[in-house]
Formats: structure tokens, sequence, C-alpha cells
């Protein structure tokens, strides 16, 4: 007998196989049950996902939320809006200058240039000291509005003139005026957390810690008077009335999570996509193209931005019943979960 007929006889080829199988019924239906597996157990597999994350839906009224305005004779934010527009940049003395300006400076140490930019926005600052005496501030933002960021970056370059202005004023022995300035940007920093997500009040902390690291000098110096520490600390306690809600917070972070997740910036298409190239063989390398496909193939395998919805949903209903509870019926945090 040759080789090649050796090898035949050693490989079986598929007329010997399907002949096999075709000898036995249990063979027969062994193999129509793997090709059944085959062909509907991926698609079985997609559809029951999610079948364990229920999908409660809108964790509270959206559009009565959207809805919700209060008169503009209240809000403080039309007028932080009217003083971002009238303010003027700083950016020329900073790209001029050779050595790095301290923009948070008092007074004795503040370069010049820094001092005529903020004696140049006095306009825009009593326009700005007016909004901060009013009782309310609300900007709906949801997802990125640019006249909002622009509001917010102002009200960002208000805070070193604020500083700059009461060390002035504290420098001349005038601590009841520069006390004014503190307690607008006090009221200020309400205003901003006031209706914000809790990513904008956890961000303007650091305008908090300025203010508590300012008053420690201020309250310390021998020319403040007891009477004016007793009127600084009423006004302090009078903007607790200025609190952020919990529950508010947690619907603006909703909607701008669930905005998110919509748009062409979603976290689940940028980071991955930037980890992946990370990785990725220089000798293959794929266009930005190419790469998106894969992801967003493999996002729709995974039931996404379904499966996240789904758990931004369950979260914030939990969230939202957690608080809407009074504080002494409120289940105490597990002390094994961080």
């Amino acid at each position: 007998m040759t080789r090649l007929a050796l090898l035949r006889r050693s490989f079986p080829t598929p007329g010997l196989i399907f002949r096999w199988i075709g000898k036995s019924r249990r063979r027969i239906w062994c193999q129509v049950m793997v090709l059944v597996a085959i062909v509907a157990g991926p698609p079985l597999w997609w559809a029951t996902q999610l079948v364990r994350l229920p999908d409660v839906g809108d964790p509270f009224d959206v559009a009565a939320f959207r809805a919700c305005t209060i008169p503009d004779g209240r809000n403080a934010f039309v007028l932080y809006r009217q003083a971002a527009t009238l303010i003027k940049p700083n950016a020329g003395f900073l790209k001029t200058s050779t050595t790095r300006v301290d923009m948070l400076a008092r007074w004795p140490k503040a370069v010049p240039e820094l001092r005529q930019w903020a004696d140049e926005n006095r306009e825009a600052l009593a326009v700005y000291r007016q909004g901060t005496e009013r009782p309310d501030a609300f900007e709906m933002t949801i997802g990125f509005d640019r006249e909002s960021f622009k509001t917010f970056q102002a009200l960002s370059l208000f805070r070193p003139m604020i500083l700059l202005e009461a060390s002035r004023l504290e420098d001349q022995g005038d601590m009841a005026g520069a006390w004014g300035w503190y307690r607008a940007l006090l009221r200020n920093v309400h205003h901003v957390g006031m209706h914000g997500t809790v990513f904008r009040r956890s961000h303007i902390q650091r305008w908090h810690r300025q203010f508590r690291e300012r008053m420690t000098t201020w309250a310390s110096d021998p020319s403040t008077t007891p009477a004016l520490l007793r009127r600084a600390l009423d006004d302090v306690v009078s903007c607790e009335a200025l609190a952020p809600s919990e529950l508010d917070s947690l619907k603006a972070g909703y909607l701008d999570a669930s905005w998110l997740l919509d748009s062409p910036t979603n976290p689940g298409h940028e980071v991955p996509m930037m980890r992946f190239r990370r990785f990725w063989n220089p000798d293959y390398q794929l266009n930005s193209e190419q790469i998106q496909a894969i992801w967003d193939w493999w996002r729709f395998w995974r039931r996404e931005p379904e499966r996240s919805r789904r758990v931004i949903r369950l979260v914030t209903a939990n969230w939202l019943a957690y608080h809407e509870l009074p504080p002494g019926n409120r289940p105490k945090p597990d002390p094994k979960v961080a």
C-alpha cells in the first residue's frame, strides 16, 4: 500500500464523517443541537444580558425639573452673566511676563500689572457684587453649554480680583470694607453650588478653601474688632440659607450623565479608544475610523449605552430615596464599603 493511501485512511474525509454521523440518531441530534447553539446562542446571550438589570425609567419627573425657573430679579446668575460680558481679559500681562505671576498675591506683593488689571475691571466687579446680594441663583446647565462655560470662567477670574481688593483694604486698615468683599466671595461660592451638580460643588471647594485661608489672617488681625467678628459670623451663618439641595444636585447630575451617554464625548467612546491606541502594535496600526468601528461593535455586543443608562437610573433612584427620608430614618452606611 502506498504512503498516499495510508494518509487518506488516517484523515477521514467529510463524506466519511457525514456517513458516520448518519448511522446513529443520537449523533444526528447532537450535531443539530450544536448547530442550533452556534446559530442561536450569541443572539440569545445578547438578548438576555440585561434580564437581571431592570429598567426603572427616569427616577423623578424630568420635565418638571427642567421647567424649574426663578424670577430674574432673584437670580444672581442674571447679573453674573452681565458681569462676565464686562470683564477685561488678563492674558496680556500673563504672556509678556518673564516670571510666573501669582494671581492670588496679597496687595503689597502683587505685581503692578495685576493691580492695574483689577482696577480696569471695577465696573464688572460692581455688577458681580450686586449679583452676590441676590437670594437665589439658578442656571440650568445640562451637558456642555458655551455661554454657561464662559460665565463660569469669568467667575473664576473674579476670585483673584476680589481677594486682591480685600487685601488692599486690609492693608489700609479698612477691615470692614475687606469683609464686604470676602462676604461677596462666600455668597458666590454658595450661589454656584446651589442648584449645580455634585461635580460643580466639589470643584468650587477650592474657592471656599481660599476664602477660609484669608479669613484666618483677617480674623487674627488686631484691627478686626469683636463687633466686626460677630457681624462676620452672623453673615456666615446666614449664608447657610443658600446651602445646596442634595436632591437638586443629584437630579442635575442625573440629567448631565444621561446627556453624556448620548453625546460624542461619551467616556465609553473616548477613554477606551485612548487605551486601545496605547497598546496597539505600531507595525499594524489601524486608523481612527477602524478602531472606532471595532469599539462600537463591542459596545453594541455589551448592550451599551443601555446597560450604563439602567445602572445610572437605579443608582440615582436609590440616592433620591435615601435623601427623601428624614435624617433619623436613613439607614447607616455600610462600614465595609468605602
